[in-house]
C-alpha cells in the first residue's frame, strides 16, 4: 500500500529518479526540518523517557537548542573547514547512543 504522500511525488516522477520534491522549496532534511518548525512550532518533536512518562521538546525547542549548538561548535573551533569546487563545507563528527540530544546535535550539524 502506497500512502498519499507517496503517491503525489508518484505522480511527478519514478522510482528510479525521484524528482520531485515532498514540498515545494523541500530539497533538504534541514528545510524539511524548518518547515515543520514553521507549520507546527509548538507541537511535542522529541521525548525522552523519565522514569514511567515522557518529557517532550517542542519543534520550536528543538530548533533553538540546535541552532545555539551549531554557534557553539563554530565559535569553539570544533568543525573542520574543507574546500571543494569553490565552496566551504564544514564538518563534525559526532557519535552518541540513540537519545534526544544526539538528533539536535544532528540538526546543529546541518545548520
Amino acid at each position: 500500500m502506497i500512502s498519499t504522500d507517496s503517491a503525489k511525488i508518484l505522480d511527478k516522477t519514478d522510482l528510479d529518479t525521484l524528482e520531485a520534491l515532498p514540498y515545494e522549496g523541500v530539497d533538504t532534511l534541514l528545510k524539511g526540518f524548518k518547515r515543520n518548525v514553521e507549520r507546527i512550532p509548538n507541537h511535542d518533536m522529541l521525548g525522552t523517557r523519565v522514569g514511567d512518562k515522557y518529557e517532550w521538546q517542542t519543534w520550536a525547542q528543538v530548533d533553538d537548542r540546535a541552532k545555539h549548538i551549531s554557534f557553539g561548535l563554530i565559535h569553539f573551533g570544533l568543525v573542520t573547514e574543507t574546500q571543494a569546487e569553490g565552496t566551504t563545507y564544514r564538518f563534525a563528527g559526532i557519535q552518541s547512543k540513540n537519545r534526544a540530544e544526539w538528533e539536535i546535535a544532528h540538526l546543529a550539524n546541518m545548520y
